[in-house]
């Protein structure tokens, strides 16, 4: 009950301006962010077509995109001058992976991935298949295909972690798109299944693939890769009362000193009685 009314109180703060403004910064950013790592976030093409070598994959595109949701008109016009209409997708990131199948002759975009790098970390924003795809049976676990490939191109590129959203962090999940000329009882049934879905798409599939919980995210640390260590997480690991001053000093040295001193400060003094 908790969790439905946090889902309906951030569904009502996702659509105020300031929350639209945000979203948008945060994706312009990022897309400078991949910009600047284009020749790495490049890498990450073959994997994905090794992952997904299957005959019914038709092709698979990468894509660093400076505009988030739905594609601009100039897009929409191109694709439509292409015969290419179902074209058109949202992002919530701006690193994409489309895998394409053929359908009635045609390139199709069945299934989607969405990403962004931050602090040697990447971060899935997106699992997507699009809808009336039906993937054979070497293809039915595509989430998990395109978790395991970012994996390998964490470890490939030495980053720190892969991190998947939980279902209820999302957009999409606190104010799912439904019809609203629809009867309220069938809105509530499609908002019911879609939220499952998605839950099933992000956290059952991370949690069965050994992610952790981390905060709204699951994590899977790169084993071969040392977690970074701030002054700062020291210094909350460390937390004794009565010492601020001391911990704000301490953050102002070199990591190594800076954890040496936060260490010294929970241990009881030579010369003090030992606390009963």
């Amino acid at each position: 009950m908790r969790g439905d009314i946090l889902v309906l109180w951030k569904a009502e703060a996702d659509r105020s301006l300031a929350a639209r403004v945000r979203r948008r910064s945060l994706f312009f950013f990022r897309y400078l962010s991949a910009k600047s790592k284009s020749k790495s976030i490049a890498k990450l093409l073959p994997i994905i077509e090794s992952t997904f070598d299957h005959p019914w994959v038709a092709g698979v595109e990468t894509d660093i995109r400076f505009w988030p949701g739905n594609e601009t008109r100039l897009e929409c016009w191109w694709h439509a001058r292409e015969f290419r209409p179902d074209q058109s997708m949202g992002w919530d990131a701006p690193i994409t992976v489309s895998v394409f199948r053929k359908r009635k002759g045609k390139k199709r975009r069945a299934l989607c991935l969405s990403l962004y790098l931050s602090g040697g970390t990447l971060y899935i924003g997106q699992l997507q298949g699009v809808l009336r795809t039906d993937p054979p049976d070497g293809l039915r676990p595509w989430p998990k295909m395109f978790i395991e490939a970012c994996r390998t191109f964490v470890r490939q590129e030495k980053l720190q972690a892969v991190m998947v959203p939980t279902a209820k962090s999302l957009y999409s999940y606190r104010y799912p798109s439904v019809n609203r000329t629809l009867p309220p009882d069938a809105r509530t049934k499609i908002i019911t299944r879609i939220r499952r879905d998605m839950e099933l798409l992000y956290d059952k599939n991370a949690f069965e693939l050994g992610f952790v919980p981390d905060g709204d995210w699951l994590k899977s640390q790169n084993p071969r890769v040392r977690p970074n260590v701030t002054v700062r997480s020291v210094a909350n690991k460390h937390r004794v009362t009565g010492v601020n001053s001391d911990v704000q000093a301490a953050l102002k040295l070199p990591l190594r000193s800076a954890t040496e001193k936060l260490r010294c400060l929970g241990r009881p003094s030579k010369t003090e009685p030992p606390m009963e």
